[in-house]
């Protein structure tokens, strides 16, 4: 009679711990996650090149042109 207890109670300390480490794990994994993502952020942006200062109308591809013509 006292074997069985010991087995259920066995059985419950481990279940409790399982899910105590998969709780651990899953945090550490959202953090991880998480620097990484900024990291990309941080990467695509240096990534792209720098834009102009000032757009002119002649980079869009328009002509100037005068209001009399």
């Amino acid at each position: 009679m006292f074997v069985p207890l010991l087995v259920t109670l066995a059985g419950y300390v481990l279940a409790i711990y399982f899910i105590i480490s998969v709780l651990r794990f899953m945090k550490r994994k959202i953090e991880l996650d998480n620097q990484r993502n900024q990291l990309l952020s941080r990467m695509l942006i240096l990534s792209l090149p720098p834009e102009p200062a000032e757009k002119s109308a002649d980079s869009h591809g328009l002509e100037s042109t005068s209001p009399n013509s």
